[in-house]
């Protein structure tokens, strides 16, 4: 662990005014980084047990929405993932949404949702002619001149 300079610093002068042996404050330094080693282990685990409530709140808030929860949630999180598939392609960035939750966030379901019943509804019109049906120049400038072959 390295130690700030300028803690370092203020923490020498109170150890020499407090008269402590260098083996003394050799040793209560390393108590206090051993507090402070303890202390932000126990932050970081505290933190990713707040972050795992939130995404569990934010799935029961997914599952309890009348529109787009309860005996809709399976269609409505279907056609989400149409939208979601198309334009969350990145791992990166849908690892930043799942470790925020927003994957299972009611308004983001919701707006993905009108996205992909959008795009489920895009239909590709034709003009009738497949990429197969190639027709030479003349085909088509002079049908009527091969209707005999």
């Amino acid at each position: 662990m390295q130690l700030d300079a300028t803690m370092t610093g203020k923490f020498n002068e109170y150890a020499a005014k407090l008269n402590l042996s260098q083996k003394g404050a050799n040793d209560l330094m390393a108590m206090a980084v051993e507090l402070t080693q303890t202390t932000q282990q126990q932050t970081v685990e505290a933190m990713g047990k707040l972050q795992e409530a939130k995404i569990n709140g934010y799935k029961q808030l997914l599952n309890s929405d009348k529109e787009v929860g309860g005996a809709n949630l399976k269609e409505s999180l279907a056609t989400a993932n149409v939208a979601y598939d198309a334009f969350f392609q990145d791992e990166d960035l849908r690892q930043v949404l799942a470790e925020g939750g927003l994957n299972v966030h009611p308004k983001f379901i919701k707006a993905l949702k009108a996205i992909g019943s959008q795009m489920k509804d895009d239909t590709i019109h034709t003009s009738g002619n497949s990429i197969g049906d190639k027709k030479s120049r003349e085909d088509i400038l002079y049908p009527s001149m091969n209707e005999n072959e």
